[in-house]
C-alpha cells in the first residue's frame, strides 16, 4: 500500500509536513464529528453534538486517532490484516483512554462512560469502543487516505498556506475560550464564586443552558 512515508522525501520542508499533518488532523476531526451525530440518531433517534470546541464542528479524539493510525500504518502495512486491526485496536483503545483521563484530570469532567457496556475498564474504554477503533483503522489506512493524501498534495501551495494559518490561529482562539467556558462551567457546578471580569464575561456568554447543549454528554462526577 502507498503510504504517505513514501512521498514525503528527506527534501520536504518542515512547514510542508506540518501542513499535512494539520490538515489529517482537520478530516479525522470533522469525519468524527459527522459519525458521532448519524451514530446518535441511529441510537437515540436524534442529533448530538460532539465537537471538543464551542464553535468549531470537530471531535478531535478522531483528529487524533487519524494521526496516530497515519504513524501506524507505515510500520503494519506489509503484516497481516489481523495484526493490522489489533495494532490499530491497541493504539485507538490507548488513545481514547488517555484522553479520558487527561479530560478528568483537567476539568474534572468526563465526556463519556461505557460502564454499563460489556468488558470496559473504568468506563472509559470497553470491547465494543476498541472493535470499532480497529475496523475504522483499517477502513481508513486501506480505502480512505491513498485518496486524502492525493487531495492533501494537491492543495499545497502557497496561498492555501495563509488560510491554514489563519484557520489555525481561528482553532487556537476557538480552543482558548473552550477551556476558559468549560472550566468556569465546572467552577459553576462545584459552586465556586469568581468575580473576575473573565469569569463574568462567560457567565454571561456560556452559562450552563449553552454549555449543556455545546456538551451534551459532559458530566461532573
Amino acid at each position: 500500500m502507498d503510504t504517505m512515508d513514501k512521498t514525503l522525501k528527506p527534501n520536504h520542508q518542515k512547514g510542508e509536513i506540518l501542513f499535512y499533518y494539520f490538515w489529517l488532523f482537520i478530516f479525522g476531526s470533522i469525519v468524527g464529528f459527522f459519525l458521532e451525530g448519524v451514530w446518535c440518531i441511529i441510537t437515540k433517534g436524534h442529533w448530538e453534538n460532539h465537537s471538543a470546541l464551542v464553535y468549531t464542528p470537530l471531535c478531535v479524539i478522531y483528529g487524533f486517532g487519524a494521526l496516530v493510525m497515519y504513524g501506524l500504518s507505515g510500520q503494519c502495512e506489509k503484516r497481516p490484516l489481523v495484526l493490522q486491526g489489533i495494532l490499530f485496536i491497541v493504539a485507538g483503545t490507548a488513545l481514547e483512554y488517555s484522553l479520558s483521563v487527561l479530560q478528568e484530570a483537567v476539568f474534572g469532567s468526563v465526556s463519556w462512560n461505557y460502564s454499563k457496556r460489556f468488558l470496559n475498564f473504568q468506563g472509559r474504554i470497553c470491547l465494543f469502543m476498541s472493535m470499532l477503533w480497529g475496523m475504522l483503522g483499517i477502513i481508513f489506512v486501506k480505502w480512505i487516505f491513498p485518496y486524502l493524501k492525493k487531495l492533501l498534495y494537491s492543495m499545497y501551495c502557497p496561498s492555501l498556506k495563509v488560510i491554514t494559518a489563519v484557520i489555525l490561529f481561528l482553532l487556537l482562539l476557538d480552543t482558548g475560550i473552550s477551556v476558559l467556558a468549560v472550566n468556569r462551567w465546572r467552577e459553576r457546578n462545584y459552586g465556586i464564586e469568581n468575580h473576575s471580569i473573565i469569569a463574568e464575561w462567560l457567565d454571561m456568554n456560556y452559562d450552563n443552558g449553552r454549555m449543556e447543549t455545546i456538551y451534551p454528554t459532559m458530566r461532573f462526577p
